[in-house]
């Protein structure tokens, strides 16, 4: 229609606003009409775009044009590196919710916004009839994170290796299932609508994308030892793409709205 536009859906901060929405509810009246409008934003289902009013474009203009984004909405932009998502439009999983009881295995999708930390290792397959192996590289997803953004994802300080072949060197976002050293899996996972997850992002991360804590370190407290300030941020060379397996998780930096989403009165800091 006028004032819109045919935009991927993870360009489209609206759309993405009621996909959220929708995911959040059990079934009922509200649920039936988001899904309703979801089908109706379709403008190019084979390219998965809806139609999206033009003000609301996430990705920054390359050229000028009319629909250029101002530096004091920097924030406001999911493309911004400082973007924060609110309640509502992250923390969500693209499943339905469930109960687990007794370590259950998840269910893809139940957590698109956890990344896998690692680093490359070197190995040698087995020499034959006298011929040497061959040698070639594997990622070691040895550590974790949470995509907090599309540039960031919170893991911890002591992810980041001590030696220079244990840096952190690899992230992947929408993975599901992890075997061994490389990853390899069975089929591609899907989730509960026989829906294929989206395939994995890779990022080659260097030392200067990460920062870890300045008060970082091991200590000692009545002859007990603890690691403080445990926590690093890894930036990404590119934005993260939101689909059904990769999602933004929440932080709590409004300080009334968790507590009323927790009900809780007080919070400890």
């Amino acid at each position: 229609g006028a004032g819109e536009t045919c935009l991927t859906k993870e360009d489209c901060r609206s759309f993405l606003e009621i996909y959220n929405r929708y995911n959040s509810l059990s079934q009922g009246s509200e649920k039936s009409k988001l899904e309703t409008e979801l089908r109706e934003a379709v403008c190019n289902k084979r390219e998965r775009a809806v139609c999206c009013p033009r003000q609301t474009k996430v990705r920054f203009q390359t050229t000028t044009t009319t629909t250029t984004t101002r530096r004091s909405d920097m924030s406001n932009s999911e493309s911004s590196e400082k973007f924060l998502p609110r309640l509502g439009s992250c923390g969500v999983s693209t499943t339905p919710a469930s109960s687990v009881v007794g370590g259950e295995d998840t269910r893809p999708g139940d957590f698109p916004f956890a990344a896998l930390v690692g680093y490359e290792v070197e190995k040698t397959t087995a020499s034959y009839r006298g011929r040497p192996g061959k040698t070639y590289k594997e990622t070691k997803w040895s550590c974790s994170g949470t995509l907090i953004n599309r540039w960031y994802v919170l893991t911890a300080a002591h992810c980041q290796g001590k030696t220079a072949a244990t840096k952190i060197s690899k992230l992947r976002l929408g993975e599901w299932e992890v075997a061994g050293y490389g990853g390899r899996k069975r089929n591609r996972p899907t989730n509960q609508n026989g829906e294929e997850l989206p395939k994995e992002q890779d990022f080659d991360i260097t030392a200067d994308d990460i920062t870890v804590h300045e008060g970082f370190q091991t200590v000692y407290e009545n002859s007990r030892k603890n690691v403080v300030n445990d926590i690093a941020l890894i930036k990404l060379p590119r934005p993260a793409t939101i689909n059904n397996g990769v999602q933004i998780a929440c932080l709590p930096f409004i300080t009334q709205e968790f507590k009323t989403y927790l009900s809780i009165d007080d919070v400890v800091s």
